[in-house]
């Protein structure tokens, strides 16, 4: 399961694309458990675009108007756009490992029925 990570990232960009909710780690463990699945794996994800999204957010709030906000789906130039393809692959590498990211945009659970 992946999720939006961070309720204090809540910006624009949530509500174009309609994003209800964003977790915290341990909300995401709980409604695991008490659904009767037992983690095997919580990890961050979108570790790289963590920084930019940040400032992103911040800026829009010391701007204060979001009005004419577009969300954050455009896809960026050609040497970019590969740069972050190759960052995020190097992320769906790590991850299964077990190495943990520091921070993330998105909340990653793995689990199983018990």
């Amino acid at each position: 399961m992946r999720v939006p990570a961070h309720d204090w990232l809540r910006g624009e960009h949530d509500r174009l694309v309609h994003t209800r909710h964003r977790y915290s780690r341990q909300e995401v463990n709980a409604k695991l458990r008490a659904a009767g699945f037992a983690v095997t794996q919580l990890s961050w994800a979108n570790t790289v675009l963590f920084p930019p999204a940040v400032a992103k957010r911040l800026l829009e709030r010391v701007r204060g108007d979001s009005s004419g906000a577009e969300p954050d789906l455009w896809q960026p130039p050609a040497a970019i756009n590969t740069a972050l393809e190759s960052a995020v692959a190097v992320e769906a590498a790590l991850i299964p490992r077990g190495v943990p990211l520091p921070f993330g945009l998105s909340i990653l659970a793995v689990a199983r029925a018990v």
